[in-house]
């Protein structure tokens, strides 16, 4: 994790909206707090899948530096709609398998340079320029593949 800051910066960025046929309407709101840089992302997409009514909705906990946040939540939508699951409508196993998809795509020559590229145009954290991917960087993807199988194991039990 990032260092500490003697103050947390309480200031908040907000952003709302609503899909196109009302289904979903939402609010997000972030605030650095106590860290150096905001180090979290969102996705909200009200009309990921229009014709199902399906909205997707997320934040990625950077775990020390937003780049992997911001790669997971701007990669994430389409890994999650190109699994054969999601076209089935087994949604349980679609964002399972998603996270796997991500997780792999991050630990992969390509996902690592995508996670560089966004650390050399970050907002000027220059802490976050010099980290190199690491495995602290995936815990979120980690927790919500548990909490899946968790799911997944109550269902079947």
């Amino acid at each position: 994790m990032g260092g500490l800051l003697p103050k947390p910066v309480t200031k908040k960025e907000t952003e709302d909206g609503a899909g196109a046929k009302g289904c979903f309407s939402f609010g997000v709101s972030s605030m650095q707090g106590w860290r150096e840089n905001m180090e979290d992302a969102h996705m909200a997409i009200p009309d990921f899948d229009p014709e199902r009514e399906l909205g997707l909705f997320g934040v990625f906990d950077g775990h020390g530096g937003s780049a992997v946040a911001k790669v997971a939540a701007a990669t994430f939508p389409n890994m999650l709609s190109s699994q054969k699951s999601f076209s089935q409508g087994r949604y349980s196993e679609a964002l399972y398998e998603a996270f796997l998809a991500l997780d792999e795509f991050l630990d992969s020559p390509a996902g690592r340079a995508k996670v560089q590229e966004m650390m050399d145009c970050s907002d000027g954290d220059d802490r976050a320029k010099k980290r190199r991917l690491g495995p602290g960087d995936r815990a979120t993807i980690v927790n919500v593949l548990k909490l899946l199988t968790d799911i997944k194991k109550q269902k079947n039990d």
